[in-house]
Formats: C-alpha cells, sequence, structure tokens
C-alpha cells in the first residue's frame, strides 16, 4: 500500500458537506486512544472486568479557553465547558478533587450519580485510567478541542463503558454509533439530563447486551487491528486523515464556497 496525494486527504470531513461525492469507496481512519497508550503498548492491556457501578464518569480538561467554540459553531455539537455547566447547573455533577474520593465512591457502590475528574483539579496516571473506566457503566464522551472526535471516547470503549453522547457527535463515527445499541444518545443540552436519567434507570440485561455492543463496535472498528486490516483489505481507493485544526480547516473553508 502506498500513500500519495491521489488516495490521501486531510479533508477529512467532506462527508459532511452536502454536495459530497461518493464516498462508499473511501475509508474514514478513525481517532484512537492518546498516542501514548500505544506509545507505552498498555492499549491492549486485559482490563479484568469486576462489578461496575451504574453511573457515569468523565475525566479531561474543561478549560473554557482551550475548548473553545469550533465544535459549537462548526459542527453543532456542545462543547465540553458547555456540558460541564448543564451538569453543575442541574446539580447533576459529583465533582473528584482527589483519587481517595473517587476509590471511596467506587468501594461504596456509588450508583447513579455523574463523577467528573476535572485535570486541573485531580489527574489519574495515564496507566491507570482504563482500569477506573472499567468500573463505570457509562463515559460521558465530551467533544475534543477543536473538533468533536477525541481519544477519550475511544479510550471509554476499549474498556466497555457505554458513551452517553450527543447525537451529533454519535452520527459521525465511522460508522455511527446507535441509541440504545451501542451508545445512549442526547440531542441537546436540554436533553442532557433526560440523557443521564435513562441511563440511571437500564436494567442489567440491557446494559450487559449494550456493554457487548460496545466491545464488538471497539474490535471491529478502533483497534490497530481492525484499522489496518481495512486499510489492507484492497476495498477501498481513497483514504481520510484526521489531522484535526487541519482538517477542521480544510471543513470550513469548503463550507464558506457553498456559502
Amino acid at each position: 500500500m502506498e500513500f500519495n496525494d491521489s488516495n490521501l486527504s486531510s479533508a477529512y470531513f467532506d462527508f459532511l458537506l452536502p454536495d459530497n461525492k461518493n464516498i462508499s469507496d473511501s475509508f474514514f481512519i478513525p481517532i484512537s486512544m492518546h498516542p501514548i497508550f500505544y506509545h507505552r503498548n498498555t492499549w491492549a492491556e486485559v482490563v479484568e472486568e469486576g462489578k461496575r457501578i451504574q453511573s457515569i464518569f468523565m475525566a479531561g480538561n474543561f478549560n473554557a479557553h482551550l475548548y473553545g467554540k469550533s465544535n459549537e459553531f462548526n459542527f453543532n455539537v456542545i462543547p465540553r465547558p458547555k456540558l460541564l455547566a448543564i451538569l453543575q447547573e442541574n446539580n447533576l455533577t459529583t465533582e473528584i478533587k482527589a483519587l481517595d474520593t473517587l476509590e471511596g465512591a467506587i468501594k461504596q457502590d456509588a450508583h447513579q450519580k455523574c463523577f467528573i475528574v476535572n485535570t486541573e483539579n485531580c489527574r489519574i496516571p495515564i496507566n491507570q485510567l482504563r482500569n477506573y473506566l472499567n468500573r463505570f457503566a457509562f463515559y460521558l464522551s465530551c467533544p475534543g478541542v477543536v473538533m468533536p472526535y477525541c481519544h477519550n471516547i475511544v479510550e471509554a470503549m476499549s474498556a466497555g463503558c457505554i458513551p452517553l453522547v450527543q447525537k451529533e457527535y454519535a452520527n459521525m463515527m465511522q460508522p455511527p454509533l446507535t441509541d440504545k445499541l451501542n451508545a445512549v444518545f442526547f440531542n441537546t443540552a436540554e436533553d442532557l439530563p433526560q440523557g443521564i436519567n435513562m441511563a440511571y434507570n437500564m436494567d442489567e440485561n440491557t446494559l450487559t447486551t449494550m456493554r457487548k455492543n460496545v466491545m464488538t463496535y471497539y474490535q471491529n472498528h478502533l483497534t490497530p487491528t481492525a484499522v489496518i486490516e481495512k486499510m489492507l483489505s484492497g476495498d477501498f481507493k481513497k483514504f481520510y486523515l484526521l489531522a484535526e485544526q487541519t482538517s477542521v480547516k480544510h471543513f470550513v473553508k469548503a463550507k464558506g464556497k457553498l456559502n
């Protein structure tokens, strides 16, 4: 396989354009875990399945300056500082400022809570992150800095966490995630509390089935093995590389030409 300007493009968001050409013969290389997982070869470490609490978890940065307006303006996706504000306004968040507090909540089987670990206050060592993910049923899949895709959704799914994710974001996954199959959707900021309530009230059989579906999706579409197999399959003529700011700039420019 040889990549060149004729078969490799960083205009990743072409599929969102109203006049996009037939892309059935194109492969969109997906977002990965954070690169350090692969550098340390911890991405595939077996995470022992333990008892999960029926709560929501999210660990990440919520800096409003860093996570600006690109997601909302360009993709109609709610930026993570705004998601946090919605949770706070509705008294739906339990913010963790020390790992001992998180450990205590897990040991006490703290169900029906939304645990937020803001890295500006508390940081989970990256080699321990998947072990924490493995203790929660759901993960609040917040968008990245300038685009919806973020490493955290892959890391969470690799540990069997069911994504709680905005529909706009879920539909951009390749292939799209499906509500109540391998994700729980919310549509707007106003819908987020309803989505959380739905997650809290799922029965154990539904949770088990959805968790299996999440792992199937991850194994089939997001592991390095699955991605490489598809790239070498010969089924695709063009490949789209997710190049963050560069891909967003392509998209903004293309939209501008259409307006």
